[in-house]
């Protein structure tokens, strides 16, 4: 496992991915394309998150604020990474997926099995919030009381730095931004950290992705910011994949892509929850319910808009 330092970085053209060739099977033979690694350059500043009255029935325990790397001390890494080993030495305790032997494979499952509800979908962003929450979860579990540190900053250079972030998030709808940011800093990110990191399903078999995906968190939480009034109830973008598109970032749409990982086997299908979980159009809302398959409670995509707003509490610093 990565140690808690600065890894070394090449340098990367950024561009919105769409549609661009790549291949990884979560279901069957690895195809995935090395990449090259970028080291994250921020750490970790604590801040108190307090809940907030409006607490929603199912929320789970808040947590700390999440602030880049570098502010972190000593201490707060080591007390960062034992838990993160932690977590994926537990056993599972779940029984819905049994191949899963550990609390982090539960995790990695889960991902799998929801990997194409909740990629080049509305959900993408309130579902991966709500994911990344539950890592947490995972790591309180093991002791861990800090905040998760991000990684991937505005800081990079070489097309990915300030102006390319700041391009993802300029849209005034929820449509339009979602798309730039899954399909930008989202993809261009995976793709930087190489490996498993490359694959959209079982990308978080490498712990490092939810720093990854804090990051993508909080390019929605600044969008958000602008316009708090209007944007903590923004939502929108297909309820499922285009069959005719699927993943934006791979060629064909899903029956195409299909032949790169297989289709989903019988085992997988059982445990799968209808996409259109309590919002059966064709339209992502707030009533969307997204579920963990009992990680932790059940949200809908309303308890996630706000990142203080009571299910979660967290600022990011």
């Amino acid at each position: 496992m990565r140690g808690p330092i600065e890894w070394h970085i090449k340098p990367l053209a950024c561009g919105h991915i769409t549609k661009a060739a790549a291949g990884h099977s979560a279901w069957g033979k690895q195809t995935t394309p090395r990449f090259p690694k970028m080291r994250s350059s921020r750490l970790l500043k604590w801040a108190a998150c307090f809940a907030l009255a409006t607490t929603p029935p199912v929320s789970a325990a808040p947590t700390p604020g999440r602030g880049g790397k570098h502010t972190m001390s000593d201490e707060g890494k080591k007390a960062y990474l034992d838990a993160q080993v932690c977590v994926l030495a537990s056993p599972a305790k779940l029984s819905v997926m049994p191949g899963a032997k550990t609390r982090w494979e539960e995790l990695l499952g889960l991902h799998q099995v929801l990997g194409l509800q909740i990629h080049s979908t509305g959900v993408f962003l309130p579902y991966h919030r709500y994911y990344v929450h539950a890592h947490e979860f995972l790591l309180n579990e093991c002791g861990y009381k800090g905040g998760l540190p991000r990684s991937i900053t505005s800081s990079l250079s070489v097309g990915c730095g300030a102006a390319f972030v700041a391009a993802a998030i300029e849209p005034d709808t929820y449509d339009d931004m979602w798309v730039r940011v899954y399909s930008g800093a989202h993809l261009s990110g995976h793709r930087a950290l190489g490996m498993v990191n490359g694959d959209p399903l079982s990308s978080p078999g490498d712990p490092i992705s939810m720093l990854h995906h804090a990051f993508v968190d909080k390019m929605w939480w600044d969008w958000q910011a602008r316009d708090p009034a209007v944007r903590l109830t923004a939502m929108g973008g297909p309820n499922a994949q285009d069959p005719a598109v699927g993943f934006l970032e791979f060629p064909g749409g899903v029956e195409d892509e299909s032949k790169m990982w297989g289709k989903p086997k019988p085992e997988m299908l059982a445990v799968t929850p209808d996409a259109a979980n309590g919002d059966p159009g064709n339209v992502t809302t707030l009533s969307h319910i997204m579920t963990s398959l009992g990680v932790i409670p059940d949200a809908t995509v309303a308890d996630v808009m706000d990142t203080q707003g009571g299910y979660l509490c967290y600022e990011y610093i």
